[in-house]
């Protein structure tokens, strides 16, 4: 099965439609930097940056909104297909969110290995990096903190022959590489880390 963004269902619950979940992350980051050529916004980033925002930073900020929903990759996600938990096939985890999803990804599994080397570059890009990573996956509201507790440890791993969720987060790196090469390219300015910005 292929990872959904996005589905449309009938009055009867039934899907109807679906949305591919790299091609939505594309759509929103594309949005992004749609928005940043607006001289308005653009004009409060920098001033909230409290420098100008160049080409480099503009794609490094895209990538980071491209990961907005990168939680939506957990197969306890990819379970809601099924609008009911007791149609669920049964190899599948229950029905599970992706915002702190997304962070026990990184502070709680290894699943996230099929995109170490995005998140190792995205450290390179500035103390602010990793904040600025947690303030796009919590795009949903306040930001969000990660915190010990029980949860289902399956949502990360595969479901055979099913869904896997590293083929996943594979194709989300290399789609990020192949559309954001100047996010990569060596720069003198780290991303901007105050609060303001932030928010």
């Amino acid at each position: 099965l292929h990872a959904f963004g996005k589905l449309r269902r009938d009055d009867l619950g039934t899907v109807i439609d679906w949305h591919p979940l790299i091609d939505h992350m594309i759509d929103v980051a594309a949005c992004f930097a749609s928005l940043c050529s607006c001289r308005s916004i653009r004009r409060s980033l920098e001033r909230a940056a409290k420098r100008n925002l160049d080409d480099c930073d503009i794609a490094r900020l895209s990538v980071l909104v491209f990961l907005h929903d990168i939680g939506k990759a957990n197969s306890g996600f990819q379970a809601k297909r099924w609008k009911n938990e007791q149609d669920i096939p049964k190899a599948w985890p229950k029905h599970a969110g992706h915002g702190l999803e997304a962070l026990k990804l990184f502070y709680e599994t290894q699943a996230w290995q099929p995109i170490e080397p995005l998140i190792e570059q995205i450290g390179t890009w500035g103390d602010a990096g990793n904040s600025l990573l947690i303030a796009s996956i919590s795009h949903h509201g306040r930001p969000l903190k990660d915190h010990p507790g029980d949860w289902n440890k399956l949502i990360w791993k595969q479901v055979p022959g099913s869904y896997d969720p590293a083929i996943v987060l594979r194709d989300i790196g290399e789609c990020i590489a192949n559309n954001y090469p100047q996010a990569f390219e060596s720069s003198s300015n780290s991303l901007p880390d105050s609060p303001a910005f932030g928010h």
